[in-house]
């Protein structure tokens, strides 16, 4: 059976590129859920004028992007019922439950990869430098930003039955680090949901 690997972060942090690079070391397929399925659904919620803070709207949104899960989760189903290992890329802020109940995915394990940079001087000027029109919606609100950032899992059950690996993205991606990740992943004690 195959592994799913959710690797998240926030933004500009090198989610693609340890991604990408991990999926080819791991002979893995790569999926970039904020390049595909993110902006379909950004699409379709525009097409609709779906726009407010109303609950209607809150709801009719929740709905859609639960439409968006279900469309990915077929994509990363298919894949692993060939028997490939998935790396699945996603922001920070969507890598929750949706992606890792067992029961419905033909999965031998699933790992969490967090891709972090520590120092958020470092962050903030990667965000500028590679996203310069969505860092201006941060900007002036930076430090409240990143003050109320979320933990990756927020419901401590979760939590629990997730085990997390953080990779510190602050330095170049050297084949070293990417070998430890490799073996971090690999190894079995971070395995979940083992069947």
């Amino acid at each position: 059976m195959a592994r799913l690997i959710i690797v998240s972060g926030y933004n500009s942090v090198g989610k693609t590129t340890v991604g990408k690079a991990l999926a080819k070391e791991l002979g893995a397929v790569f999926i970039d859920s904020p390049k595909t399925t993110d902006i379909l659904m950004e699409e379709i919620i525009n097409a609709h004028e779906v726009s407010g803070t109303d609950f209607a709207t809150v709801m009719k949104v929740r709905q859609m992007t639960e439409l968006q899960v279900q469309v990915l989760r077929r994509l990363i189903q298919d894949q692993l019922e060939l028997g490939l290992d998935v790396v699945l890329e996603v922001s920070t802020y969507y890598s929750d439950a949706h992606f890792v109940e067992k029961d419905d995915l033909n999965v031998s394990s699933i790992h969490h990869v967090e891709i972090m940079i520590p120092e958020v001087e470092e962050e903030k000027r990667r965000f500028q430098l590679h996203q310069p029109e969505a860092f201006r919606t941060y900007e002036k609100e930076w430090d409240q930003y990143v003050a109320n950032r979320l933990p990756v899992y927020t419901d401590a059950d979760l939590f629990e039955q997730n085990v997390v690996i953080t990779f510190d993205n602050s330095k170049p991606l050297t084949e070293g680090a990417l070998a430890e990740l490799v073996k971090q992943v690999s190894q079995d004690n971070m395995k979940l949901f083992s069947k």
